[in-house]
């Protein structure tokens, strides 16, 4: 999955209701500082998920830049899941939320869990 077929399905889902990624953001699981939260401050913005992906890595990465770990997200990883509308979602938030503050063990359950149908439903809406 790379970063033009990232732009072309996620551009137009900026207000797509997130209530499982809303979930997890109000249940303490967040990135607090550094990354994009930084870059977020120095553009006078307030991040939003959509923000995140499309403006502080797409704006910013090549057109073909594939799109993959090392991006430890959880929230973004779970945003992307959800507005892809894949299975698995609400199970994954309340694993997470067992320990929000391992973001760590987050990072890795979100990915692991939901990056491959995150990536079979983007690259197979922009074939």
């Amino acid at each position: 999955m790379d970063n033009q077929q990232i732009r072309n399905f996620y551009l137009s889902k900026e207000h797509v209701p997130t209530p499982e990624t809303d979930r997890l953001i109000a249940g303490g699981y967040m990135q607090k500082s550094d990354g994009y939260i930084e870059y977020a401050k120095e553009c006078g913005v307030e991040p939003t998920q959509h923000w995140h992906l499309i403006h502080s890595w797409s704006d910013r990465s090549p057109e073909h830049e594939q799109f993959r770990w090392p991006i430890q997200c959880g929230e973004l990883y779970v945003w992307m899941a959800e507005v892809a509308g894949v299975s698995g979602v609400g199970e994954v938030v309340d694993a997470m939320l067992q320990a929000p503050d391992d973001r760590k063990r987050g990072n890795k359950l979100a990915y692991h869990t939901l990056f491959d149908k995150i990536a079979k439903r983007v690259e197979g809406a922009t074939r």
